[in-house]
């Protein structure tokens, strides 16, 4: 009863508060990451020279919302509707009606994509979840034309009493047949060839140890070539102790519920998991930037700690579409700094001064990078949640 206790009140400091800082030991820690300097440097990697772009971004109607990695040297453009761009040829390629999603995620699969959101929430609350109701989160799936194949009310999956908490905490596999998702009672995996769901960690059962001291799930990808499931996580002493916050954690668990592993890096503190085949990018916390960078290998979970160019770099990164490169934003005088890193390496390969051109209120929020790797693109959008504004989107090689 003391960790369910504990796991409820943590519940309700994530919706009204974020995440708990990272003040505790954990008895899962694994090797310690190493301290690399980042230098700019060529990358380890796909060394051929760019691929020429010709982006025209007038050929889309409407205020861009969003530009995010499809495949090879496409992007999805979320504007007027949703459209599927090619950077080589500066044509659309196809076109959808955009779906009334907030806090989108876009998730290229073989085959298709899908695009993962809530539905914007009524009332007068402001934005935040009461405690009587949840966020209505759902899939869209479409081929690699966008023609709509299904539409996945994500929320209607959970058991009576749960809810979804965001759509972080949702992924899908790379074959597209299994969307994982979690909740305050564990971990749940979609098959959506059977309609079935299977659930692998059980947040519910009062054995701390087996659950390696997890009490909230917040994000989620797949790794290990689809066969694993990451996450990013909050957890607590094992044996719980009352008066002891939660600290962020970073794990894995097989598709088959098996193998869980659960890790508090040593000296840092994981805020954001963006997830690859065979690595995971590992974000420590956007308000508190600290100037570096984790990379984890999914498999062996060998840590490496980058030390990027700035102190305060590291709150706003994005990872490439194969995961090549990440990309760091910080705010200059007259606009932002982009700079690009190689992930093997920690070798800084660009770095892009982008300006404001004397509109204060893009910096009301953090540049969108879309960063592409066949191609060697980096797509900078400013300006995109501020309605009384055009977004400006530029577009650099490196």
């Amino acid at each position: 009863m003391k960790k369910t206790f504990l796991r409820i009140a943590l519940c309700l400091t994530l919706v009204l508060s974020g995440c708990a800082q990272n003040s505790a030991p954990q008895p899962q820690s694994q090797a310690n990451g190493q301290a690399l300097p980042a230098q700019m440097g060529s990358s380890s990697q796909n060394t051929a020279a760019p691929v020429a772009v010709k982006a025209n971004w007038g050929n889309l109607q409407g205020k861009i919302e969003g530009v995010y990695p499809a495949k090879g040297s496409k992007v999805l453009v979320v504007a007027s509707q949703l459209s599927l761009y090619d950077l080589t040829t500066g044509e659309i390629v196809a076109t959808t009606p955009k779906e009334g999603l907030d806090e989108l995620r876009v998730i290229p699969f073989d085959g298709g994509y899908a695009l993962v959101g809530q539905d914007a929430l009524g009332g007068t609350t402001g934005g935040l979840v009461e405690m009587n109701e949840s966020p209505e989160i759902r899939a869209v799936i479409y081929d690699e034309q966008l023609a709509k194949q299904e539409e996945i009310p994500l929320s209607g999956l959970v058991s009576e009493g749960e809810f979804l908490i965001d759509p972080q905490a949702i992924a899908v596999s790379p074959d597209g047949k299994s969307i994982a998702f979690a909740t305050l009672q564990g971990l749940t995996l979609y098959n959506r060839v059977h309609k079935t769901t299977t659930r692998l960690i059980d947040l519910t059962v009062q054995d701390e140890e087996t659950n390696l001291g997890l009490s909230v799930i917040e994000q989620l990808g797949f790794t290990n070539d689809g066969y694993t499931i990451s996450f990013k996580a909050q957890s607590l002493d094992v044996p719980a102790v009352l008066s002891k916050p939660s600290f962020d954690t970073v794990g894995t668990v097989n598709v088959d519920g098996s193998n869980l592993i659960n890790i508090k890096p040593e000296g840092y503190a994981p805020k954001m998991l963006i997830s690859y085949p065979s690595k995971l990018l590992v974000a420590e916390d956007f308000k508190t930037a600290s100037g570096r960078m984790m990379v984890m290998d999914s498999k062996s979970k060998e840590q490496k700690i980058y030390k990027l160019s700035g102190s305060q770099e590291g709150g706003n990164v994005y990872g490439s579409d194969m995961g090549r490169y990440f990309a760091s934003s910080i705010e200059s005088k007259d606009g932002w700094t982009v700079r690009i890193y190689d992930t093997d390496s920690g070798a800084m390969v660009k770095q892009e001064n982008i300006s404001n051109d004397g509109q204060d209120q893009y910096a009301m929020d953090d540049p969108m990078l879309c960063v592409l790797d066949d191609t060697k693109t980096c797509i900078v959008l400013l300006g995109r949640k501020q309605q009384a504004v055009d977004t400006k989107i530029t577009t650099f090689s490196f």
